[in-house]
């Protein structure tokens, strides 16, 4: 059973015959003891053993309705926002999405390292993309994200900007957001595109994919692009570095660096663009190695194993 906050765009992705979905309010206190009360009682009427949230808020609503149940907690963390010690990531086991998020949760939260696991997210494969030679054409430069200011897609354009004087480049960002009047006035050269629900097209054509946040977990944005081939430049950011190695698949720099300074770095480490499509080959082999849904579904699975009733 699938249980979740009101329906977002990705819903019908989710909800079958063989998952059934209830939808639970639960973003102010009273709503979050209703939810709790309702979880509560589908867990009276279901044989569950594993609850496994997304969300802290999730976690703590799960906490409350599985309390004096022998029912085990599997919280599912993706990023480390906010610094509440007491509330935070208390489930009986955790599920980190890459290697910085797990170190920061054993080592600022103070959370055991025997209740912590790395499970990485997972992408579906993607078809090689043939991409015409850039030598006579412009560089095709994409970001993805919503446009919220963590995302800092001024940095983006301006990293574009950098580009742009020195050799031609198309720039288009996919994803929506209280930002894309901002953008759209202030950045008129960038395509700022909105929504859309299939990035897969946006990714065929793209020669780089830029992830300019200032906080990340793991993007599913990043796997994306490297399971399509496309060569990655991203800010040092959560555990983008599980994605990126710099120099191999893309390139990473810390957050300090101009977004001047990192467009110059890549037209000078990609030799005119001709190493691009190695770094993008170098990518789809991370994302077989590392980063496919199988190896995230079969992740999960064995966490489940660790805390399922009778394990040892």
């Amino acid at each position: 059973m699938l249980v979740a906050a009101p329906p977002g765009p990705m819903e019908n992705q989710v909800e079958g015959p063989f998952i059934p979905m209830q939808e639970l309010a639960s973003r102010h206190p009273i709503s979050m003891l209703i939810a709790s009360s309702r979880l509560r009682s589908m867990l009276d009427h279901e044989r569950v053993d594993i609850v496994h949230v997304h969300q802290r808020r999730a976690a703590l609503i799960a906490q409350i309705a599985a309390a004096n149940r022998p029912i085990q907690i599997v919280e599912h963390v993706h990023s480390l926002f906010g610094d509440n010690k007491l509330l935070s990531f208390r489930s009986r086991m955790l599920i980190a999405v890459g290697t910085v998020v797990r170190d920061r949760l054993v080592r600022h939260y103070g959370r055991s390292p025997d209740r912590v696991e790395v499970v990485f997210n997972g992408v579906p494969a993607s078809a090689a993309a043939t991409r015409d030679q850039i030598d006579g054409r412009p560089l095709s430069v994409l970001g993805v994200g919503r446009l919220v200011p963590e995302k800092d897609p001024a940095y983006f354009a301006n990293f574009v900007a950098g580009l742009k004087a020195a050799v031609p480049v198309e720039a288009t960002w996919i994803g929506d957001g209280p930002l894309m009047y901002k953008m759209s006035a202030e950045f008129p050269d960038v395509r700022w595109y909105g929504f859309a629900s299939d990035p897969s097209t946006f990714l065929s054509r793209a020669d780089v994919v830029v992830s300019s946040s200032t906080r990340e977990g793991l993007p599913l944005s990043l796997l994306e692009a490297i399971a399509a081939g496309c060569a990655v430049v991203a800010r040092d950011a959560g555990s983008v570095r599980d994605i990126v190695r710099n120099d191999w698949n893309g390139l990473l720099f810390p957050q300090e660096v101009s977004p001047d300074n990192a467009a110059k770095a890549l037209i000078a480490k990609s030799q005119r663009f001709r190493r691009l499509q190695l770094w993008g080959a170098n990518g789809r082999a991370l994302h077989l190695e590392r980063f496919t849904e199988e190896s995230m579904v079969d992740g999960v699975e064995r966490v489940y194993a660790k805390v399922r009733p009778g394990a040892t």
